[in-house]
């Protein structure tokens, strides 16, 4: 992982800032508790994703091979390629098989959503080891379009499904696997017309009007398409792509069909990153400028690694390395709605604010998404408060709930809820004793499994919902949930900074795409203003005063 820092370049001398472990602020002077002048010195904390190696330690990226739609040079062609390479290693799909949390996220809103999918088209983009073609079966789809770019992972893929027909587990016939992109699915022969041929060269837009009507009116898009930081590696282009292809009008449900990154500030000792001791306190004495040296050592350290692996700097948090400010939600993606272009570059003023005092290293992120489904009011407004008002420790530092589903998200659940019940009404009942894998019985192996995980790491198990009830299900992968393999992403500061109780930080999270590898962001996090509590104004402004005289 790369970590640059933007202060080298500029100047230390600005009279309207002061420099404080690292961390350029306003002078107290210029300070005021509700606003403060905007610092020209900051400091940058980012990663740069150079290169695609996913066999780092356990840190594979689980995003399911399909091509995003802007690799247009051969740069991006020659990453693509090692991309759909890469998944073609059976272990990668077992290290992500073994994410019961992940698993037991989508089983469980599958089966909360089965009435949904009894009858229905599915389209799994990426789907990998195809669990979740499997779970799509489980649950009455009569037809699942099962995606996958990797030959090698596409290969297997079929193997699994034949074994599975062969044992009895899921239906003959139902999941159809196609080895080939998302992008390039409507140049498949069974789904091209006698045009489409000629037409394979035009635009993705233009050319899938050729496509089929089959094909044009999936009923559920499920894919797995996150990355470390929500969108590393681009695979969500690829879902953007088939919803704008061949999702059904009004009723077509994505899942997930919202995503949310979230930003804190992270307190983590040397030993959470490379299981080196932290020396800043030893024996009674400080030995802080030996610990920045290591701190400095590591970051050299962590970037060449980063530039040999592109592997972002991933670690599994404890709870408490996050409990100095409230993490706050940066980014909000309604899968509806945003487009490829709006995910070329990201930027969002971000404010953090610190609820008890720490030395903080590092700069943390993880993400969270939410399936179609009745959103609970209740449930959520409890939490809000529980954070609002500090009543529970865990409500406050992991940030507000998901927000309900936007206009677009709950036009369109209630939509397919109404054709789903509708036709479930006039067909006859559904007889299920022929032996096959229920979603029910998939769900519950994958939930026991989760539970045992989070017992594990001490964390509260991941909610259990109803089969049928149709309630929203989120992943969450914030360090107070149970641990999955994407962990946590960190930002590690060239020197620590101290955040005072009740200090307010703002912001700039950004996200840039790059050109020449479009799976690929530059990941930044820019301090542009903090307001300290008047205690610690006048404290540093008393220290001034005696330098001073």
């Amino acid at each position: 992982m790369t970590v640059e820092d933007s202060s080298s370049s500029s100047s230390s001398s600005n009279s309207s800032s002061t420099t404080m472990n690292g961390i350029t602020m306003p002078n107290s002077s210029d300070s005021s508790s509700s606003s403060s002048s905007t610092p020209t010195n900051t400091i940058n904390s980012s990663s740069s994703d150079n290169n695609n190696n996913n066999n780092n330690n356990n840190n594979n990226n689980n995003n399911n091979n399909n091509s995003s739609s802007s690799d247009s040079n051969s740069s991006s062609s020659s990453s693509s390629s090692e991309y759909f390479i890469s998944y073609g290693d059976p272990s990668v799909h077992a290290l992500m098989l073994l994410d019961y949390v992940r698993v037991f996220g989508y089983a469980a809103a599958v089966s909360s959503l089965y009435l949904l999918f009894r009858g229905k088209i599915i389209l799994d983009v990426g789907a990998g080891s195809g669990v979740l073609s499997l779970f799509a079966a489980a649950a009455g789809a009569a037809k699942v379009l099962a995606v996958e770019g990797s030959p090698a992972a596409a290969a297997m893929l079929q193997q699994q499904v034949q074994h599975n027909e062969q044992q009895g587990k899921i239906p003959t016939g139902v999941i159809q696997v196609y080895a080939c992109t998302v992008e390039d699915l409507h140049n498949y022969p069974e789904f091209s017309t006698s045009s489409s041929s000629s037409s394979s060269s035009s635009s993705s837009s233009s050319s899938s009007s050729s496509s089929s009507k089959y094909i044009k009116n999936v009923d559920i898009i499920i894919s797995e398409f996150m990355g470390f930081y929500l969108i590393h590696e681009g695979m969500i282009n690829s879902l953007l792509h088939a919803r704008d292809n061949y999702l059904r009008e009004g009723t077509g449900l994505l899942l997930p069909c919202a995503a949310r990154l979230l930003l804190s500030l992270c307190s983590c000792s040397s030993k959470d990153i490379d299981n080196t001791r932290c020396l800043g306190s030893y024996c009674g004495f400080s030995f802080l400028p030996l610990q920045q040296q290591l701190q400095q050592q590591l970051q050299q350290q962590l970037q060449q690694q980063h530039i040999l692996t592109g592997t972002p700097l991933v670690r599994q948090l404890p709870p408490a390395a996050c409990c100095c400010s409230a993490a706050a939600a940066a980014v909000e993606l309604d899968l509806y709605t945003i487009t490829q272009q709006q995910l070329q570059q990201i930027i969002r003023e971000v404010k953090l604010n610190v609820h008890r005092s720490a030395t903080v290293h590092a700069f943390a992120l993880w993400f969270d998404v939410t399936f179609p489904g009745y959103h609970r009011p209740a449930a959520a407004a409890a939490a809000a408060a529980a954070a609002a008002d500090g009543a529970d420790d865990v409500a406050l530092f992991k940030g507000p709930p998901p927000p309900p589903p936007s206009p677009v998200a709950a036009a369109r659940f209630a939509a397919a809820v109404a054709a789903a019940e509708a036709a479930a009404a006039a067909a006859p009942p559904v007889n299920r004793s022929e032996g096959f894998v229920t979603i029910e019985e998939a769900t519950a192996a994958a939930a026991a499994e989760a539970v045992a995980a989070a017992a594990a790491a001490g964390v509260p198990p991941p909610p259990l919902v109803a089969p049928g009830s149709k309630e929203a299900v989120t992943l969450d992968t914030s360090p107070f949930a149970a641990p999955t393999h994407w962990q946590q992403q960190l930002l590690l500061l060239q020197q620590p900074l101290y955040a005072a109780e009740g200090m307010q930080l703002t912001l700039q999270l950004q996200l840039q795409q790059q050109r020449n590898n479009p799976r690929f962001y530059e990941v930044s996090v820019q301090v542009v203003d903090a307001v300290m509590p008047q205690e610690e104004q006048q404290q540093q402004q008393q220290q001034e005063q005696q330098q001073n005289q």
